[in-house]
């Protein structure tokens, strides 16, 4: 997998405030947090690369079960090898030199990535959670950074209703073409990633196939990261990361009805 796929926001932790109030338990053997709702339908979380070893999508899967009414689970894609943050250096202060060189955090990343965790690795088992709970009712899907292309596989595959992408990592020119039910593409204003040329691809080919929730955006002052992993002391960033949470629980609401 090229770099395109990992930038320096990719390893900002930024854990959000809070503990998770869900369960731990497997789903079709898969090991995987579930934040039970009231409503009949799913929401299947794919997790950025620090999967369930941090916090945070285990708490934003609390917030959508709450907000929106559906269980919400996020599967282990990694089983229980997600990146380490120790495996990562980044400045602690702009004025600060980095203490490991970008090379170096690369090469950790692609160590990860050779242990079993590349998107052709991953996708089975978000595949088979999701297919598992399309079997009791609508399911909907929602990718952050590396999970962005999980979400895509599953839209291209039409085993959901529909799929939001957060600030996607690999997605390529052409792939929007394959897709087959609605999809919610949120975008930062600054993402090494997802590139310009790329993103325009995706809206214009969704636009023209009447997929692009009205809902989808590029957030100003927002960079990659923003709907999982927020600086929430920077307004910008609030506001991104509070606007496209509230703008996916209306596109679930829409789709899962």
């Amino acid at each position: 997998m090229s770099s395109s796929a990992f930038c320096s926001h990719c390893i900002e932790l930024n854990e959000l405030p809070g503990k998770p109030t869900g369960h731990e338990t497997e789903v079709v053997g898969v090991s995987s947090y579930v934040a039970k709702g009231s409503k009949r339908g799913t929401i299947v979380i794919a997790t950025d690369i620090f999967g369930l070893g941090i916090p945070n999508p285990m708490i934003i899967a609390d917030n959508y079960a709450k907000e929106s009414g559906f269980t919400t689970i996020v599967p282990d894609l990694f089983k229980k090898d997600p990146i380490s943050p120790s495996d990562f250096q980044l400045k602690k202060h702009t004025n600060d030199s980095d203490p490991k060189p970008a090379e170096e955090n690369f090469a950790n990343f692609g160590k990860w990535l050779e242990r079993g965790h590349g998107v052709e690795d991953t996708y089975p088992t978000f595949k088979k959670v999701v297919e598992a709970q399309a079997k009791e009712g609508p399911v909907a899907v929602i990718g952050y950074c590396y999970g962005g292309k999980l979400s895509s596989f599953a839209a291209q595959d039409a085993i959901v209703k529909g799929a939001v992408i957060n600030h996607p990592a690999m997605l390529e020119k052409g792939e929007a073409s394959k897709i087959k039910t609605p999809i919610l593409l949120i975008t930062s204003e600054t993402d090494p990633i997802f590139s310009e040329d790329v993103k325009n691809d995706w809206t214009d080919t969704l636009n023209k196939a009447g997929l692009l929730d009205s809902n989808s955006q590029t957030y100003s002052g927002a960079v990659h990261g923003h709907a999982c992993r927020p600086d929430l002391t920077k307004p910008d960033i609030k506001h991104a990361y509070e606007d496209s949470f509230k703008n996916s629980v209306t596109f679930f609401n829409r789709v899962l009805a």
